[in-house]
């Protein structure tokens, strides 16, 4: 325990660019401490451990990167893992990685020694799904949400009444395919018939096309931040994703799009339900409603942490809860057992 005291390397299983785009830039004191080292590399990871106090992984379902914390808490180095985004029902049991990365459920069972949530809503969920089982917790603010307003080339009022925007895996399975594209197309509807002005940031292909053959004159991109895209329309209307909760951070009106029947774990001022109450809806966040702004910022502050990652991270390594890594129990063991028989 001493000896691993003395130690001082962080050990990150990811790029550097994608670990700061969720904790922001290394601090000085930090740069020369973090190796980045791919997954998959799998003996570069091994041969770090010798001198890592900490390894880090994103939050992911890929057993490439869960073999490697499995190794370091087994090797005496504690893990921590760094979430990536809000939660979500469909992410937490339907996720179609779930299986082969050997989890019944996201974070049920968490098998790192500590979690960085987004928020203390997360933190309260995670923790209750893993009680007893001695995780270390430390809230933190995750800059790929609470990003910084992008510099305006020219003043004046943004070019568009709404973003459409969807998550990056707006779906799971061929049945909420049918449904999404059905609101999808419902909601295109609407807005042509409302003459509203529409930017659409949607990834998949699919659904661009669909789109456009209802709402021909809207504008589509895939190019630069969504905080740049969030930044050009007044409101924004989207399925569950953190763009949804950027987009709240950045204090535009902001709607969800429902199409699972499944609990979402955080609000927004608007929910679009029956399409013949859209018109008012889309009325009132234009004109941006002073009691449901008043909510969703108090829902948005609720949910987002606003805790530095590195001084939370140093606390954390300088007390008692990150000596070593926490015990095997029977949930990590089966997990361990999974992946093996899954090679």
């Amino acid at each position: 325990m001493s000896a691993l005291r003395d130690r001082d390397r962080i050990v990150v299983l990811a790029s550097r660019r994608g670990f700061e785009s969720l904790v922001g830039r290394l601090p000085a004191g930090w740069r020369g401490r973090v190796r980045f080292v791919k997954p998959k590399a799998f003996r570069r990871v091994q041969a770090s451990l010798d001198a890592a106090r900490l390894v880090v992984s994103k939050s992911t379902l890929r057993p490439e990167v869960i073999r490697p914390i499995l190794a370091a808490r087994r090797a005496g180095v504690p893990t921590l893992l760094l979430v990536d985004g809000p939660l979500e029902w469909s992410n937490l049991h339907a996720h179609p990685r779930l299986g082969s990365a050997g989890f019944d459920a996201l974070y049920d069972p968490v098998v790192h020694d500590a979690v960085a949530p987004i928020g203390d809503p997360q933190r309260r969920w995670i923790e209750a799904h893993n009680a007893g089982r001695g995780v270390a917790f430390m809230p933190y603010a995750c800059r790929r949400i609470r990003t910084d307003p992008p510099r305006r080339r020219a003043p004046g009022a943004p070019g568009f009444d709404f973003l459409l925007a969807t998550a990056r895996t707006p779906w799971f399975g061929d049945d909420e395919r049918r449904r999404l594209a059905s609101r999808l197309r419902a909601l295109g509807e609407a807005l042509a018939r409302g003459g509203h002005r529409v930017l659409v940031r949607v990834p998949d292909a699919g659904l661009r096309a669909l789109i456009r053959s209802v709402l021909p004159r809207a504008r589509f991109t895939t190019r630069g931040s969504s905080a740049c895209a969030i930044g050009r329309a007044r409101c924004v209307i989207g399925t569950s994703s953190s763009v949804l909760l950027e987009a709240m951070h950045h204090d535009r009106p902001t709607a969800l799009l429902p199409f699972r029947e499944r609990p979402l774990f955080y609000g927004c001022g608007w929910v679009l339900g029956a399409p013949a109450e859209w018109a008012g809806d889309f009325a009132a966040m234009c004109a941006r409603d002073p009691s449901r702004m008043a909510a969703q910022r108090e829902a948005i502050r609720a949910q987002l942490s606003s805790d530095d990652f590195f001084a939370g991270c140093d606390a954390l390594l300088q007390g008692p809860r990150l000596l070593a890594p926490r015990p095997f129990d029977a949930l990590d063991r089966g997990v361990e057992s999974r992946l093996a028989s899954a090679r």
